[in-house]
């Protein structure tokens, strides 16, 4: 193998890499803001590229050459056997990768960034950015917005109309108040609906309705009045029926209720299975997790055992709670106020 002459000053010594241009030409190119390529374009995106443009292209479409006549033969980058229709790396490459992000991904959350950009650090007790929160969270409502359009925007039991009671649910009821797929995000349901062009099987209905229907088997007592449901899952059910600790829990959480009023204090909705204990100004989240409150009858015993404390805690129905949960603000506007609740 012959030595490598340089393009621009012809020297003979030999460097490292691949480029047609020795250490100290490329460090002038660098600093001349000239491809170190070619040697005469400008470099491309303002000089954070170390190519010019017409270098870039003959570049991608270089690699694009290369990746379609590997994926026609079915080989992997690293010379593996593809497995399957469609695939574009191998099983190995898939893990090795995942397992390198997995690292990287853990690394960036111990030093307390943001599990997303990545780069800015993250809300204090959360994962992500103020950032990325907010456009997820924008992205989540114009998904849900759609699929609420797609359906009719109307409660199929009550005729709720306003959007921030409102809720997806499944038809079949033994998904009856279940929503998304176990293990699936909201997100990535609603981008399934909208890709399979809002399929049957779904309906809107809202949050106390669709909580109605998860508790009696698919039926909702709001609007069919007093149900016998053979599950119990009922309060009344519960408290007559049942294990011994299924009779306990309930009548725990009738005290509780029956401690703040028994009663939405936004809408005055006095139906017990749809009533929710809220944290006033938010909080809820940070507050279970400090008092390793992993599950609602270890906060109904935590109230309890403080006497039932009316400073910072108030119930909610399952519309209200879910309309200042998620848009900040009820639109009954007597006892929720516009303030973004924590549960």
């Amino acid at each position: 193998m012959g030595l490598r002459v340089c393009g621009r000053c012809g020297d003979r010594s030999g460097w490292p890499g691949r480029s047609a241009f020795c250490v100290p030409c490329r460090e002038q190119l660098r600093a001349d803001r000239l491809c170190e390529r070619c040697g005469v374009g400008d470099v491309a995106g303002g000089g954070r590229s170390a190519r010019c443009g017409r270098c870039l292209e003959v570049e991608r479409e270089a690699r694009r050459v290369r990746e379609a006549g590997r994926r026609a033969a079915g080989r992997c980058r690293c010379g593996a056997a593809l497995e399957g229709e469609g695939s574009v790396t191998c099983a190995g490459c898939r893990r090795r990768v995942g397992a390198a992000q997995r690292r990287f991904r853990g690394r960036v959350r111990a030093a307390g960034g943001c599990n997303h950009c990545l780069s800015v650090p993250a809300e204090p007790g959360a994962s992500l950015c103020e950032g990325c929160r907010g456009r997820q969270l924008r992205e989540g409502r114009q998904l849900r917005d759609r699929c609420l359009v797609g359906y009719g925007h109307r409660c199929w039991c009550c005729g709720e109309r306003r959007r921030a009671f409102l809720e997806l649910d499944h038809v079949s009821p033994d998904w009856a108040g279940q929503g998304r797929g176990p293990g699936e995000r909201s997100t990535t349901w609603y981008r399934q609906l909208i890709a399979d062009g809002f399929p049957d099987g779904v309906q809107v209905a809202c949050g106390n309705c669709n909580w109605q229907r998860r508790l009696h088997g698919g039926v909702c007592r709001m609007r069919h009045g007093q149900l016998s449901w053979r599950g119990g899952l009922s309060l009344e059910g519960r408290m007559s029926g049942g294990s011994a600790q299924v009779r306990s829990g309930a009548r725990l959480r009738g005290l509780v209720l029956e401690a703040y009023g028994g009663q939405c204090v936004c809408c005055g909705l006095g139906d017990r299975d749809v009533l929710d204990v809220d944290h006033v100004g938010g909080g809820g989240r940070e507050h279970r997790r400090v008092e390793g409150l992993g599950s609602s009858a270890m906060l109904y015993r935590w109230l309890r055992d403080r006497g039932f404390p009316s400073e910072g805690f108030r119930l909610l129905c399952r519309n209200c709670n879910r309309a200042v949960f998620v848009e900040g603000w009820c639109p009954h506007r007597t006892g929720c106020g516009a303030v973004r609740s924590g549960v």
